[in-house]
């Protein structure tokens, strides 16, 4: 796992806790507070607007500095002797408020993934995607990995007779009489339409697509989305599950949406 896969992995669940759980979080501060939220467990937290912020604004900083990738991941010299990533990864977020006030953190990624732990143990449904932790550089890695999120999501529908049956690639004249029935439209970008199968109650569901992003080597990088060049930045697979262009972006609602579709031709 590198730290590509980390960052992504903070960006898809501290990134939108807020929204998921802001009910949730304590409006206060206290020792206990602190330390059940592992706060305390932060090397750094300095935040100009309040000397001693609740939990509720604690997490709004870090919300911001990761949706608005103000965040860095690195390995120091003083944690290279670590033997497990998690350990070893120092994360610092930056942020600042409309008034100019300033916010930084930092900690070990093993304690910012123990506040997200905490962040999931506080709601009935919290996005899940398992963690990317393939080589985005080598053939297919990121369609096996939209496979392996549409297994994750398929499990909690197995005892109501579906089942998730693969990803697969389609070839351009594949694509092409796809496309000429309305269902879905050839991408101008550097992307694949798949088809993805399912099945209920053993009987074969009607077929469902979806763009998957690749890797155009001559522009390493960089994507084309809709005829529009984008940097992918540092971590390529971040952009990819959380820009609003990507075709991947809130994988987890459009999966869950394509199983309920599926599940849905039951009445049919």
């Amino acid at each position: 796992m590198g730290l590509g896969s980390l960052a992504a992995y903070m960006s898809i669940n501290l990134g939108i806790a807020k929204e998921i759980a802001s009910d949730k979080i304590p409006n206060k501060i206290s020792d206990k507070l602190k330390s059940d939220w592992h706060f305390s467990e932060f090397d750094i937290i300095e935040d100009e607007a309040v000397k001693n912020p609740p939990i509720l604004k604690l997490v709004t900083r870090l919300r911001n500095a990761v949706s608005h990738h103000n965040f860095k991941l690195r390995i120091p010299l003083s944690l290279i002797h670590e033997s497990d990533i998690k350990d070893q990864v120092e994360v610092t977020f930056y942020d600042k408020d409309p008034k100019g006030k300033e916010f930084f953190a930092k900690a070990r990624f093993r304690v910012v993934e123990k506040l997200m732990e905490k962040l999931r143990s506080s709601v009935y449904s919290f996005h899940n995607c398992p963690v990317f932790d393939g080589d985005i550089s080598k053939h297919d890695a990121i369609t096996n990995y939209v496979a392996e999120c549409f297994e994750h999501f398929s499990r909690s529908y197995a005892g109501k007779g579906l089942k998730f049956e693969g990803v697969i690639g389609l070839s351009p004249k594949d694509a092409i009489e796809v496309a000429k029935t309305g269902y879905f439209e050839i991408s101008k970008s550097d992307c694949l339409m798949h088809e993805v199968r399912f099945s209920l109650s053993g009987k074969k569901c009607d077929a469902q697509y979806i763009d998957i992003p690749y890797i155009e080597y001559n522009r390493w990088g960089n994507i084309l989305i809709e005829d529009e060049l984008y940097p992918m930045g540092e971590y390529p697979m971040e952009w990819m599950l959380t820009h609003e262009k990507s075709p991947l972006c809130q994988l987890d609602k459009k999966i869950v949406s394509m199983l309920d579709l599926a599940l849905a031709s039951r009445t049919e």
